[in-house]
């Protein structure tokens, strides 16, 4: 038998709320060809800039040109868990990487300040091409509450 609790949003068991946060879910991408761009292992590549309150949804890497040799990067926010959006996502490849919460500790993380989010780079890099994206939430300034 399932047990069906309603009290949580019955207002005449105490003042309960539901917040709507309101604000947008977005998708951003930049495009990197490290051809014309070369970084050396341990390189931080600031990819994205992230303001307080935004919340990570996803990062996704989709690499259309492959190395040629070794490499792999660390996304993340440097100053937080520098790999904590996607670890050792190889860049020596055109398979698509996408973050997964649960394994990913920053999926879900609202941010406290403003800061970036970063690529740490493993190997020295000179061929590939590559387009990262992070989906993230951006809370309204101003939310509105409704009681139940």
């Amino acid at each position: 038998m399932v047990n069906t609790y309603t009290d949580y949003v019955d207002s005449d068991n105490g003042a309960q709320s539901i917040e709507r946060i309101g604000g947008e879910v977005t998708l951003e991408e930049i495009y990197i060809d490290f051809s014309e761009f070369n970084v050396v292992a341990t390189d931080i590549v600031q990819l994205f800039n992230v303001s307080k309150g935004d919340t990570l949804l996803s990062i996704i890497t989709e690499p259309a040109t492959a190395e040629g040799a070794t490499a792999t990067c660390d996304l993340g926010i440097t100053t937080t868990d520098p790999n904590g959006l996607d670890d050792s996502v190889d860049l020596n490849a055109t398979t698509i990487a996408v973050s997964a919460p649960g394994t990913d500790a920053l999926i879900g993380y609202k941010l406290l300040a403003d800061d970036t989010v970063d690529a740490v780079i493993d190997n020295d890099l000179d061929a590939a091409k590559v387009t990262f994206k992070l989906l993230k939430a951006t809370a309204n300034t101003s939310p509105a509450s409704d009681s139940v």
